[in-house]
């Protein structure tokens, strides 16, 4: 279980820390003061799960320290360190979590919940409504660029059953050598099943090479 630290409210550090974040950059010092007084302060140990794959949400996190891994499907797509914020989709709709994070060593997180963003007896209206705008610029960029990825699948391979992108070496092999040719490589996740539900979340986009992952690992469903 992680250990609840208190939050001190006029600390400098802490403040210093928020006013850097992109989140909060059209706060003043007095409405990230007010915001100060929702967070709660958790610190994880290494190996200590946040939360699950499939868990049902409603609290974001800051990362104060340390760093953390996001693994979907088994595998490790994203890490968190000191500035991220992670979880945000749950504070505009109540629903599943779409990945594990855990903290891959001793790590300090902020966690803000709904309920505590939508109290005007703690946070009022007019600052609430600014965190949420920023909240959903991020959200819809993310949104935005799973939308464009998926609209331009170039090569779609599928497998009887689906596929576990990464363990399948002759999946590996493929996409190296597609990906070599200029093509971008997208696979069915449950196979023919996949195909005719032809939802976006049915399919995954295999990456080979490490520096075109490094630039849309933030889209769910993208694989290394």
């Amino acid at each position: 279980m992680p250990e609840e630290i208190v939050v001190d409210p006029k600390s400098e550090d802490l403040l210093n820390f928020l006013r850097s974040l992109p989140l909060l950059k059209s706060l003043n010092q007095e409405e990230i003061s007010l915001f100060i007084t929702a967070l709660r302060r958790y610190r994880y140990k290494a190996g200590e799960v946040v939360f699950k794959e499939g868990e049902i949400g409603e609290s974001a996190y800051i990362v104060e320290q340390g760093s953390l891994s996001l693994d979907r499907m088994g595998r490790r797509i994203k890490i968190f360190s000191r500035g991220n914020v992670f979880g945000e989709i749950v504070l505009f709709d109540k629903q599943s979590r779409t990945g594990t994070v855990k903290a891959i060593n001793d790590s300090t997180l902020l966690q803000l919940n709904r309920s505590d963003l939508d109290d005007e007896t703690t946070i009022p209206l007019k600052t609430a409504l600014k965190i949420y705008k920023e909240l959903g610029r991020q959200v819809t960029s993310y949104f935005r660029e799973e939308e464009e990825l998926y609209r331009e699948m170039d090569v779609l391979l599928v497998q009887d059953g689906g596929c576990a992108p990464g363990y399948n070496t002759v999946t590996a092999f493929i996409t190296q050598f597609l990906e070599q040719a200029g093509r971008r490589i997208f696979i069915a996740a449950e196979g023919f099943k996949s195909l005719v539900s032809g939802q976006t979340e049915d399919f995954y986009c295999l990456i080979n090479d490490q520096h075109i992952y490094k630039s849309l690992e933030h889209i769910p469903g993208v694989f290394f």
